[in-house]
């Protein structure tokens, strides 16, 4: 908790100087002014949205997976709600939408905070706790970590103004509006990911290889199972799924071309599940810098991909897309699995020494 709080202090004057030049690299400039409406709330108050994702995540630790949901939902059900208050009636337009997403990140760190205070959990807090040499293996998991989000986050930047450069409007309405569809589906394996590390953690802290193993094939093939029945369904209704974005005007012209889009997008939304899998495995290993390595090779492989096919048809740039997903799960659950073997092997040798 200590970390997140001197994090988000750091982070709030650094993101505050960096939203315009982030905004004018994605090629918003003429809506500048809304963008930063919408994004000033959230900087000031990205503490409450980082203690959420710390306190989640020992709860998830210690098994509290119902309190989990139901800090999550508050969180969702009080945005739901602050919406159109802070819009409408309190006529804030697009600051009233930011307001409200970072308000809602405080009802959830609020409800943590409680369950924590009246002893609800198994964890205490203690008033004498701070820094010890029990932070350091925290900070070796989670600074790799941290850095692959970060990571993913600006290699999309970068990705985006690729296409930007290199193909004309209606191949980024195609590129963006189509992937929500994929980032829907990967809500599953996020999901799944992140019960896996506490779970693989401490069957490997108790040298209960079987048990780990086991929670990681049980993982993965959730995910497949799962997010093959999502692309199932999104193939064949692929037409229906895009009217919500294709209803009116230009748009409605460029329906068939969305359909098609989200067909290939099919091609590996049943694997793509399997990236959070491998890098949950190895951040319980111990391994987050692997994972950070195999994150950044997937991207470098999206962003070679497109440069190279950005000035061609949109057809090109959604093939390589395609492609390059396929190589990063390749890459993602190779440094997992073999890792893992590896470390079975020693586990195995250091049981025969004994």
């Amino acid at each position: 908790m200590m970390l997140s709080i001197l994090i988000s202090i750091v982070c709030i004057p650094l993101f505050y100087v960096l939203a315009d030049p982030c905004i004018s690299w994605l090629g918003a400039d003429d809506i500048g002014g809304r963008c930063r409406d919408y994004i000033l709330p959230i900087v000031l108050l990205c503490p409450f949205n980082i203690l959420t994702g710390t306190l989640a995540g020992t709860m998830r630790g210690e098994g509290a997976a119902r309190k989990t949901m139901a800090m999550t939902s508050a969180s969702a059900v009080a945005n739901m709600v602050l919406d159109p208050l802070l819009i409408y009636v309190l006529d804030l337009g697009l600051l009233g939408a930011g307001l409200a997403t970072a308000l809602s990140a405080a009802v959830s760190c609020a409800m943590c905070a409680l369950w924590y205070l009246r002893g609800s959990l198994v964890l205490r807090p203690r008033r004498n706790g701070g820094f010890s040499s029990d932070s350091f293996p925290v900070l070796r998991a989670s600074a790799p970590r941290s850095a692959e989000y970060f990571l993913i986050y600006l290699m999309s930047m970068v990705q985006r103004t690729l296409i930007i450069s290199g193909s004309d409007t209606v191949t980024v309405a195609l590129y963006s509006m189509t992937w929500m569809y994929v980032s829907l589906a990967c809500v599953i394996s996020m999901a799944v990911g992140a019960a896996l590390v506490p779970i693989c953690s401490a069957a490997l802290a108790q040298n209960d290889l079987e048990k780990a193993d086991k929670a990681f094939r049980y993982s993965c093939k959730v995910c497949v199972i799962s997010m093959t029945a999502v692309a199932v369904i999104l193939f064949v209704l692929a037409d229906y799924a895009v009217v919500l974005f294709t209803y009116t005007g230009s748009m409605l012209e460029l329906r068939q071309e969305f359909a098609w889009v989200l067909r290939v997008y099919c091609s590996f939304i049943p694997v793509i599940g399997l990236i959070d899998a491998g890098s949950s495995l190895l951040q319980a290993m111990g391994k987050a810098d692997v994972s950070l390595a195999a994150s950044f090779a997937r991207n470098l492989v999206i962003i070679g991909l497109l440069a190279a096919t950005s000035g061609l048809s949109y057809h090109a740039v959604f093939y390589s897309l395609s492609a390059a997903e396929l190589i990063g799960v390749a890459m993602m659950m190779g440094a997992a699995i073999l890792l893992f073997s590896k470390y079975k092997k020693n586990a195995a040798g250091t049981r025969r020494h004994r």
